[in-house]
């Protein structure tokens, strides 16, 4: 989906046509998640915007994460419960973020990106090995640090201390929800804990 915007953008930019206008507003109802689109019954995009990108390093940041901890966590329980903690992670990091928009009255707001899929993943790898190794900015810690890094980073975040225009309330629902279904797995019997 990214080529295809970047594509657009700058379909956008040469000739400014009226299909290349057409498309960007397309893709702006069906691929970004806002409270417009929502308000307007669009709930579908809180899951079709974690397929948008803003850029390329937005893209291969979001990837090189879900890689790395993904394959853990379906080598661990399978594809099908993978997919239900990495949606179930976007979409309550979706959610997180509309509460807070809304609350602030952000009513043009936007937001694409995987991040709050893959920070639930990140969030159920580290509890289920927490002291398992893991680098942050080249920097080596164990998971549960740098889990705990990452909830700090994001509440600083939405204090709008740093990194503004991020989505910080979506990482921090997908956090849940990835500490959440670790819980249910561990209760349910899907999970050991590893030490």
């Amino acid at each position: 989906m990214y080529g295809y915007t970047v594509f657009v953008e700058y379909e956008l930019r040469t000739t400014a046509s009226s299909g290349a206008i057409a498309t960007k507003r397309w893709l702006n109802d069906h691929f970004i998640h806002s409270l417009r689109n929502m308000k307007e019954a669009r709930y579908y995009t809180v899951v079709t915007s974690a397929f948008m990108h803003q850029s390329l390093l937005h893209l291969a940041m979001n990837m090189v994460g879900l890689w790395g901890f993904g394959r853990l966590v379906v080598s661990s329980i399978g594809a099908p419960s993978f997919l239900v903690l990495y949606f179930g992670s976007v979409i309550a990091g979706g959610l997180t973020q509309d509460y807070v928009w809304e609350k602030r009255g952000m009513w043009n707001a936007g937001g694409l990106g995987a991040s709050g899929g893959v920070l639930g993943v990140f969030a159920a790898t580290a509890c289920m090995i927490p002291r398992g190794q893991m680098g942050f900015l080249f920097i080596p810690m164990p998971m549960w640090a740098g889990a705990a890094l990452m909830v700090g980073l994001s509440v600083g975040g939405m204090q709008d201390r740093w990194m503004p225009g991020l989505g910080h309330a979506a990482h921090l629902g997908g956090m849940a929800f990835g500490a959440f279904w670790w819980l249910l797995a561990i209760r349910r019997g899907k999970l050991y804990r590893r030490r």
